[in-house]
């Protein structure tokens, strides 16, 4: 009765046909020095006369036995090929894959390209949306940043930074992030629904400074208006009550340069009023902190309010809004306020780093 090979011990992590260790390439070479025959050699390691044989035959191109290297799947992209698809991108950025890949004369995948710029550390991002700056401006932006780069907390605290925004019910919803399979892509709990066309909206305006706020004021049309829209006569009614009630001798009061700010009789009211307004270069809402409140107030509205998106388009509708603006208002914290008018030398400091142009407030 012939014999049976004995098994060798299973390894729980041992792989089909895995490869020999240094040391079982050495035993194999021993083993053929002392006259063994490859069948011989195979019975005593347990591997095919054929693999012993091929051991053999590549052991002299071994550095101690060690793997040679394998020359793999060509790659899909020469140097040359890659060099030309980042000079492209960078003189470039905005060239969408399928233009690349005609410009650069490859038809490789839009995955393989991707794997190249993540080497690189490039990624294709969705550009971000700023207001258009135009040479002239970034000049005014960046003479405006000098002049006042040197300014510390005691000087931004008595700054009255003010600003409007238009407020749509719902506007402030966070994104919703879900845990799904990717055939659950289209299941009618995975998605986030949003209402189609316009909502009810209000303006509002607000202003902040160093340890205190203004109250939010919900602006009025202009009856007197060609479309019944917001005007200077609307802007004039908000400082008429607001401004007292927080402007004191040594503050300066901010706005931008939208039209109902520079407007003939809004100027005229502060020379009469005695109240200083600062200088403010144009296209500039990232020097701006209070911009950064209305994302806040919008939020904290959404999440504390969810009733409103159930009310329709009624007088109520308005009414419950306009008493979420106000809670709103209040709850944010004035420590949140107050870092946001120290981020102004951060703001200033970046703008002057970035030569006038853009920045990421």
């Amino acid at each position: 009765m012939p014999q049976r090979r004995p098994l060798e011990p299973i390894d729980a992590n041992s792989r089909v046909k895995k490869e020999l260790t240094p040391t079982q390439r050495a035993r194999i070479s021993a083993y053929r020095d002392v006259g063994l025959t490859h069948q011989q050699i195979g019975a005593k390691i347990f591997r095919a006369p054929t693999t012993i044989a091929s051991t053999l035959r590549q052991n002299p191109q071994r550095i101690d036995f060690q793997s040679l290297e394998r020359s793999g799947r060509p790659p899909a992209l020469t140097r040359h090929q890659k060099r030309l698809i980042l000079r492209i991108i960078r003189k470039n950025p905005t060239i969408t894959y399928a233009a690349l890949k005609l410009e650069a004369d490859v038809t490789v995948h839009r995955n393989t390209l991707y794997h190249l710029f993540k080497e690189e550390g490039i990624t294709n991002w969705l550009a971000k949306k700023r207001p258009l700056l135009t040479p002239e401006v970034v000049v005014k932006r960046l003479q405006w940043c000098k002049k006042y780069k040197d300014w510390t907390w005691t000087e931004w605290s008595k700054i009255i930074f003010s600003d409007e925004c238009s407020l749509e019910r719902g506007s402030g919803a966070r994104r919703l992030w879900v845990f799904r399979t990717p055939h659950q892509k289209w299941d009618k709990d995975m998605i986030q629904p949003f209402k189609k066309g316009k909502d009810i909206s209000v303006m509002i305006w607000g202003a902040i400074y160093g340890n205190g706020r203004s109250d939010i004021v919900i602006m009025d049309r202009d009856p007197d208006s060609e479309k019944s829209g917001y005007t200077a006569n609307s802007y004039l009614t908000v400082l008429r009550d607001q401004i007292p009630r927080t402007y004191q001798p040594g503050m300066t009061f901010m706005q931008d340069n939208a039209r109902i700010h520079t407007a003939k009789k809004i100027k005229n009211w502060f020379t009469n009023e005695g109240i200083v307004v600062l200088d403010w270069p144009p296209y500039s809402p990232d020097l701006n902190p209070i911009e950064h409140l209305w994302a806040a107030l919008k939020q904290w509205i959404c999440e504390h309010h969810p009733e409103l998106s159930d009310m329709g388009k009624s007088e109520e509708a308005y009414q419950r809004l306009f008493q979420a603006i106000r809670e709103g208002w209040e709850a944010i914290g004035q420590e949140v306020i107050n870092d946001l008018i120290k981020s102004m030398d951060t703001r200033v400091n970046t703008v002057l780093a970035a030569k006038g142009w853009y920045t990421r407030f």
